[in-house]
């Protein structure tokens, strides 16, 4: 540690700033952690023009899009339900005031159209219409006839087909005794009272509840093929009693390996060193003790222990190439820079930057995607083309689907779901395409909840734990194979290899920490020991005493097993009174001093 700075096993601090696990922090500034950056209220200038569909853009990019904003058409408000047009507000229905829309293309015309219309469209319309009204009087009893056949259900999409109390859904082309082939029956309301047509979601539902209690298929005839549960060594089993049984068998024997304890013993690699090498067995429930040497830190924290070294880095600031990191933050030359005063990018991009919040009073930045999706949202348009018929069941268009269509509405916009009540029992087999009632659906259900009882199912939907005889005795899981993923579970066996491994590789560790640290303090006692033989070599020097004299002497010394030697030079002046005295010495350890000195002697 040297005045703000500090660089230990958790990471450098700086003054403001802490570069760590996760990240870089700066305090009241900027941040960039796993977590993404955040730019602590700070201006994120010089950002390049966002390429990429999560590249933040620049205030330009923005100020661009904002100009288009402006000069186009938009809705009222944010339900997107209305639209109006600039101008003076018209009073008697258009004829004075408000915006005319020219150069209009023509607009589909069809039942399910909500494209707009031109004038021309509107003035053939108007002549159509006139030519239309006597052909009117001439359909009434063309549709008079087709409301008797759609009656008696021998025209249509659904017919009678000949069997009491059965209808037929029939092909375009077919009748109700010979349907043709198979048609799709869409926009079908979830079936609630026992005689009730179910739609496939409803069928969809009772599969994954089945999947997800204990696996296996629902079969379209509606019985259940049983799942098959693979267990540790590739042995399977068809039921969960069997399961468990293969599992118990493992358990049973990853107890047996466990109650033998394990060895331990001691090696050495590099420069480390041992005391006693003998192998000795760790009996299961006995307890060992790791003791901590010098400069040597051991936390525990139940039954994890942490060893350390307990060393402290003096740094100003870091430098790695053209990347410094001082007390003001992270600066990388000819690039980005994030410090105290904001984050600069250098004139590069930003990239894979996360969609920022787009809200009133947001300081989050945004990325491409969002700018693509408010320039889509300008221009964005809708097209629906559909087809039409008449009665309960209609055509959407073409292809074999069928719709159950509301009051009001058509095949292709059938409106509020609806329930097709009164059906009976299909046939469940397979290969059948006869709709199924309420009643089918609710002996599927109890079937299902009587399998659930005895089976292994997760504690709620969530599914993030499954508990295992909850609220009863603890139940024991057996056979189980060695994890490998890191949310694996772990079998005895492995907690035990783990465990000696962990120890082996803390020994190890520790050995080499204290090797290294006693030869670096012995390195530093023999240079202090010859730089202490120096002294006294260069203090041996004799020195001139008579005026107008020089004297040239020689000297040794020795402490502590160094020695050293010294030579020098020294002269009084004419005068009498001044002295010049200089010297020179070399020890075994090859280092090499220096002295001189002047005087005046009265």
């Amino acid at each position: 540690t040297t005045g703000g700075t500090v660089i230990n096993t958790a990471g450098f601090t700086n003054g403001a700033s802490t570069l760590g696990a996760t990240g870089l922090t700066i305090a009241g500034g900027p941040s960039v952690t796993t977590a993404g950056i955040n730019a602590g209220n700070q201006v994120i200038a010089n950002v390049a023009a966002g390429v990429a569909t999560t590249d933040a853009v620049n205030l330009g990019q923005l100020q661009a899009i904002g100009a288009v904003a402006d000069n186009s058409v938009q809705y009222d408000d944010a339900a997107k339900t209305r639209t109006t047009l600039a101008g003076v507000a018209s009073t008697d229905g258009g004829v004075t005031g408000g915006t005319t829309i020219g150069n209009l293309h023509q607009g589909e015309l069809s039942a399910t159209s909500t494209e707009a219309v031109n004038g021309a469209q509107l003035f053939a319309t108007n002549q159509q219409v006139a030519a239309n009204t006597g052909a009117i009087a001439g359909n009434t009893t063309a549709i008079t006839n087709l409301g008797n056949s759609i009656a008696s259900g021998t025209i249509g999409p659904v017919q009678q087909s000949g069997t009491a109390n059965r209808l037929a859904l029939v092909a375009p082309g077919s009748t109700g005794a010979s349907p043709g082939a198979l048609q799709t029956l869409g926009n079908l309301a979830a079936g609630t009272a026992a005689t009730d047509a179910v739609n496939v979601s409803q069928l969809r539902g009772v599969q994954g509840q089945f999947a997800g209690v204990i696996g296996g298929t629902v079969n379209p005839d509606g019985t259940y093929t049983g799942p098959t549960y693979t267990t540790a060594g590739g042995t399977t089993a068809t039921t969960v009693q069997g399961a468990f049984d293969n599992y118990n068998t493992a358990i049973t024997n990853a107890a047996a390996t466990a109650n033998r304890g394990f060895d331990i013993t001691t090696a050495r690699t590099g420069t480390g060193t041992v005391t006693g090498t003998a192998v000795a067995n760790v009996a299961p429930g006995t307890r060992q003790t790791i003791t901590a040497g010098n400069n040597i830190s051991i936390s525990q924290s139940g039954t994890d222990l942490t060893i350390a070294t307990n060393p402290n880095l003096v740094a100003d600031s870091l430098t790695t190439g053209g990347t410094v990191i001082n007390a003001a933050g992270l600066t990388i030359a000819g690039g980005p820079s994030l410090t105290t005063t904001g984050i600069n990018a250098g004139g590069k991009t930003v990239t894979n930057v996360a969609a920022g919040s787009i809200a009133a009073g947001s300081t989050d930045a945004v990325n491409g995607s969002q700018l693509a999706a408010t320039n889509s949202s300008i221009s964005a348009l809708t097209t629906i083309v559909g087809g039409s018929t008449i009665g309960a069941v209609q055509r959407p268009g073409t292809g074999d689907r069928l719709n159950l269509v509301a009051a009001g509405a058509s095949g292709a916009a059938p409106g509020a779901a609806q329930t097709l009540a009164n059906v009976a029992a299909g046939l469940l087999a397979a290969g059948s395409t006869e709709a199924v009632n309420g009643g089918q659906l609710a002996a599927t259900n109890l079937a299902l909840a009587t399998l659930g009882q005895s089976a292994v199912q997760y504690d709620d939907a969530t599914r993030t734990g499954v508990t295992l005889n909850s609220g009863g005795s603890p139940v024991a899981l057996r056979n189980v194979a060695a994890g490998t993923l890191a949310t694996d579970a772990v079998n005895v066996g492995q907690l035990g290899s783990g465990l000696a491994s962990t120890l082996a590789a803390a020994n190890e560790y520790t050995d080499v920490r204290i090797n290294a640290v006693n030869f670096d303090l012995q390195t530093y006692k023999r240079d202090a020991n010859a730089g202490t033989a120096g002294a006294l070599a260069s203090a041996a020097l004799p020195q001139a005493f008579e005026p107008g004299k020089s004297l040239v002497a020689g000297g040794v010394g020795t402490y502590r097993g160094q020695a050293a030697f010294a030579v020098g030079v020294s002269r009084i002046f004419d005068d009498g009174h001044t002295i010049l005295k200089a010297g020179v010495n070399r020890d075994t350890r090859g280092n090499s001093g220096a002295n001189a000195g002047i005087g005046y002697q009265f």
